[in-house]
């Protein structure tokens, strides 16, 4: 009887042809009457109505539970598949598309839809049961009959319907790289494209990925434009572009606002430092100073010393950002504010910074620079100062030299921050002295390490060596 009460159905008799009349008529009464009557078992163990039931089939969640309506809306799983065909005829029906479309529209209807998709587990069996139906074939079906029910969660929160062409919606990630936030463009919520079902289910419905140059020129435009912005987002666009650099052209860099740490406003790349040092020894140099503007140190944020140099020396080489303290004003030619600033507050700094970035100056060296730093004074040994160009490294023999004629403390020779004199050698582009000749010995005559302490016969061989260098009319016009 337990076997009887799974395959009865297979013993009615739906072909009525070869049949009278009469019998036809009952034939269809029957199967009629048993199609409203309650004779098929639900899956809560009760019995229904044939028409009134379905079979669950693929419409089921990952623990077999129905998707849509209620365990008594299904056929009992105890049939067996023989009788599948006998049910249908009885008026059970299968899940198609048609039906998970008016089910999704039903949901939708009742405010129940997004309720249940708050689970992530419950979005990404829906996705599955969306993609199972046979009969769309291609993608516009499915954006053309879900049209109206916004399945597509937005990385702001917003659920969306099927885009158009007009209204897109993009992927949120391109070549593998996510697309940083605050473009006004529409991104698919990260996690959610990360089940696989709902990422195709989101294609199907017209999701697109957008090509890096497009990203690119929303990035360029967006700096073009706005008139606001988070720092976070600014940040993450600029990684972005630093990862996509081969889409940029020359020039591109010139468009983008930087987040300056201790600054109000964001800064253009022209304003703009990157102190990427352990120590921050550019910021402490400038520490002080208003018009210095340093990047964030988010934008480095994960990134080993290697990965920092070379993101700074791209910044330096696309967008300006300076790397040493400014040295020329470009709109001058004379020395940029930035160091003159220096020269006023940290002079004792400047030396040190001369030796360490002259081979960035000196290719950018002007004579109105060349003029304003040979007259600059500098610290002395002799615990005085003097300008540049009334100076002379201290060479052990010039020294030694100086000495014969006087004090040798007493003379201006340069106060060197560290390291070998003939390091030092480069200064004497900038007017400082290096070699025994004519001019050192005119320089040691006005010195007060010789004045304080002359006698005859040091002036004596003073003077001598003075006449010894004099060969020429115009040298010999100098000694006068």
């Amino acid at each position: 009887m337990d076997e009887l009460a799974k395959t009865w159905p297979l013993y009615l008799n739906h072909n009525t042809s070869g049949l009278s009349a009469y019998w036809r008529s009952i034939t269809k009464g029957i199967n009629k009457r048993l199609s409203r009557a309650l004779v098929i078992k639900d899956r809560t163990g009760s019995v229904g109505e044939p028409k009134h039931l379905i079979f669950l089939d693929w419409a089921h969640d990952r623990n077999g539970e129905p998707m849509f309506g209620h365990m008594c809306d299904y056929v009992s799983p105890d049939y067996p598949d023989s009788v599948r065909e006998a049910l249908l005829l009885l008026g059970v029906t299968a899940p198609n598309w048609g039906w998970v479309c008016d089910k999704l529209q039903e949901l939708h209807d009742e405010s129940l839809l997004h309720i249940r998709m708050r689970s992530k587990e419950w979005c990404s069996d829906l996705a599955k049961v969306i993609l199972e139906p046979q009969e769309p074939r291609g993608d516009r079906k499915y954006a053309r009959d879900l049209r109206r029910i916004p399945l597509i969660p937005l990385a702001d929160g917003i659920w969306r319907r099927p885009p158009s062409e007009d209204d897109p919606i993009y992927f949120p990630a391109s070549l593998g790289t996510t697309i940083p936030p605050g473009l006004p463009l529409s991104l698919v919520d990260e996690e959610a494209c990360a089940c696989p079902k709902r990422r195709k289910l989101f294609r199907h419905l017209g999701v697109k990925d957008c090509d890096v140059p497009n990203v690119v020129k929303r990035i360029l435009d967006y700096h073009a434009k706005f008139s606001s912005a988070k720092a976070v987002h600014l940040i993450a666009q600029l990684k972005y572009l630093y990862k996509m650099r081969g889409h940029l052209r020359p020039g591109d860099m010139d468009k983008i606002y930087f987040e300056c740490s201790a600054s109000k406003h964001f800064q253009r790349g022209t304003s703009t430092y990157a102190d990427i040092s352990v120590g921050g020894e550019l910021q402490q140099l400038f520490s002080g100073y208003s018009e210095a503007h340093f990047l964030d140190s988010h934008y480095f944020a994960e990134l080993n010393p290697f990965e920092r140099a070379k993101l700074a020396e791209w910044l330096g080489e696309t967008a300006s950002v300076a790397l040493a303290p400014r040295f020329i004003a470009t709109y001058s030619y004379g020395l940029h504010r930035d160091f003159e600033w220096l020269l006023a507050n940290k002079s004792d700094q400047v030396l040190a910074i001369l030796h360490q970035h002259w081979s960035l100056y000196n290719k950018d060296m002007t004579n109105t620079v060349k003029d304003t730093l040979a007259g600059h004074e500098f610290m002395c040994k002799s615990g005085g100062r003097a300008a540049l160009r009334k100076t002379y490294i201290p060479f052990p023999k010039l020294v030694e030299k100086t000495q014969a004629f006087g004090n040798a403390d007493d003379c201006h020779f340069l106060a060197l921050p560290s390291g070998d004199p003939k390091d030092w050698k480069f200064l004497s582009s900038l007017g400082v002295g290096l070699d025994e000749g004519l001019d050192f010995y005119l320089w040691v005559l006005n010195q007060s390490g010789f004045k304080k302490h002359m006698d005859v016969d040091k002036s004596k061989q003073l003077y001598l060596a003075i006449q010894s260098q004099a060969f020429s009319p115009t040298e010999e016009e100098k000694v006068k």
